[in-house]
């Protein structure tokens, strides 16, 4: 009975802390402009990600800084640029590229592919991925043509704790690449260096002017990502091989089709040597 008891109230005690916890959930800005469900969030490492970024610096939103998230910004051609996180701040906007990794980090500002080196038993197992700090640049470039020229823009690279960024090199003084332990001391130290631009009234004028880029419909979230896998695509493709070549084998990258799931219908290169090797080149 005793133990019956016991397990009864850490039954009770979980789903009362469940129920606070969504509750709180609800409340933050997060939530109110992307609308994902607590468990939908959890399942998305990558959302998770950029929701742990807003934990690091929610508490900023009592002196007034504003927060977008997954902000679809006109780009052109009728494409899209979509950003993480923009933080507003008196001394400038802070744009955040998430990347909710493990494992160890290698990459340059000026290189276009990064690496992401995994154990995987004896052998080390390598990942690639677009330069962040160049898809920064880019989200960047299109957030400037929605606001003035004269506000400064700080460019934030924030990886996970649980990822070691092993040999990163950045010339570039208003790029940052950091653990997320390190975004709020890092935010403090370019704010002090940075005479303050905004007010509260242009914060806010600034907020609403983007927030029409936040809730886009189904159709835009969904091309966007084909936009990407097309860039994907063509990014690795060699000039001298209409495939190119996997970065795990050797062997050849063809162009296939998904069949299920909500990539259903776009294209992806997966490795000629299927099932053998598994390689497939993704979004990151």
């Amino acid at each position: 009975m005793f133990l019956i008891i016991c397990f009864l109230l850490i039954l009770a005690g979980s789903i009362a802390w469940s129920i606070i916890t969504n509750i709180r959930y609800k409340k933050t800005e997060y939530f109110k402009q992307t609308g994902k469900s607590l468990f939908a969030l959890r399942a998305d490492s990558g959302c998770w990600g950029e929701y742990q970024v807003y934990l690091t610096l929610k508490h900023l939103e009592s002196i007034g800084v504003r927060f977008l998230f997954n902000c679809y910004l006109p780009a052109q051609d009728g494409k899209t640029s979509e950003v993480d996180v923009i933080m507003i701040h008196t001394s400038g906007i802070f744009v955040i590229e998430s990347k909710n990794y493990s494992g160890w980090i290698f990459g340059s500002e000026d290189r276009q592919q990064w690496t992401q080196t995994l154990p995987s038993g004896r052998m080390a197992h390598k990942e690639h991925f677009y330069n962040p700090v160049m898809q920064n640049r880019t989200h960047i470039k299109w957030l400037r043509k929605q606001i003035e020229e004269h506000i400064p823009i700080h460019s934030i690279i924030v990886f996970s704790d649980d990822c070691e960024l092993k040999d990163i090199t950045i010339h570039s003084s208003n790029i940052k690449v950091i653990n997320r332990y390190k975004l709020l001391s890092t935010i403090i130290d370019l704010s002090a260096k940075t005479e303050d631009k905004l007010t509260p009234e242009k914060i806010e004028d600034i907020y609403f002017v983007l927030l029409k880029f936040v809730n886009v419909s189904d159709d835009i979230k969904t091309q966007h990502i084909k936009d990407i896998q097309q860039a994907e695509y063509n990014s690795i493709v060699s000039p001298f091989s209409k495939e190119g070549v996997c970065p795990k084998c050797g062997g050849k990258l063809v162009p296939r089709t998904a069949k299920k799931g909500v990539y259903a219908g776009s294209t992806f290169l997966g490795c000629s040597n299927y099932p053998r090797c598994k390689y497939i080149r993704s979004d990151q």
